[in-house]
């Protein structure tokens, strides 16, 4: 009984010492938002292959009035302006930041961009909370949430249908050894081999885990936003 209210104890102490973190962390961050509104980042690190990927992969840069080529955003030192610019709060702002900064929209298309901004500017709750939402697609495997929309989906692996027989055989060769040990000689090639095909088929399962968990925080970050009555009309 006492071993049974010393583990409650010290599960309790963990559950309020973890929500404190949370709320300390949040208060540092939203202080942080306030403080750093409208100015540079100084400590940023801009990976521009997947800040462009968005930009570079969407069929969306076809409605655009005009599109600006690698060379002429080379000409303009493009990535030099976007550090610049940048005051965005998720990995997933930067790659569309970096979309418009390289495609040239319509006078309709800009003044509706211009009331969202006024929006932001004229009501700080609503901007502040919105960062704070944001804030949570700012890790770095965020990049990935446009890989899994834009990418070519992987195909079934051509080698397939030898992993079955590999799965026979080493089922067979089990067998086998129960009959004559000399059989084990057998499954360790086979082993070798499946264990080639697994290390070579886990960069494509790695790449979809990574992807689908950014979607899913994307969907919840997206519906939370959509929960902002100013932001919902604008977004219709």
């Amino acid at each position: 009984m006492n071993y049974f209210i010393a583990i409650l104890a010290i599960l309790i102490i963990i559950f309020l010492w973890n929500n404190h973190s949370k709320k300390k962390k949040l208060r540092k961050l939203k202080k942080y938002i306030i403080s750093s509104w409208g100015k540079p980042k100084d400590k940023e690190y801009y990976n521009f292959y997947s800040i462009s990927q968005y930009f570079q992969n969407t069929s969306h840069k076809k409605n655009a009035f005009q599109t600006i080529s690698d060379r002429t955003a080379n000409d303009l030192d493009i990535n030099e302006i976007f550090k610049f610019i940048d005051r965005t709060s998720s990995k997933i702002g930067q790659q569309y930041l970096y979309f418009k900064l390289r495609t040239i929209q319509n006078i309709k298309v800009l003044k509706e961009n211009e009331k969202i901004s006024i929006i932001f500017l004229e009501n700080e709750k609503l901007r502040i909370s919105s960062q704070l939402l944001l804030s949570k697609l700012n890790n770095h495997n965020t990049y990935d949430f446009e890989t899994l929309i834009n990418n070519k989906t992987i195909e079934k692996p051509s080698h397939l249908k030898y992993l079955y027989l590999l799965s026979i055989g080493s089922v067979i060769s089990i067998i086998l050894t129960t009959i004559n040990p000399v059989f084990i000689l057998l499954l360790m090639p086979i082993f070798i081999i499946n264990i080639i095909f697994h290390y070579k088929n886990k960069q494509n399962i790695n790449y979809y885990i990574s992807a689908i968990t950014q979607l899913v925080k994307s969907l919840n970050v997206g519906e939370q936003l959509a929960t902002e009555t100013e932001i919902k009309n604008h977004f219709k």
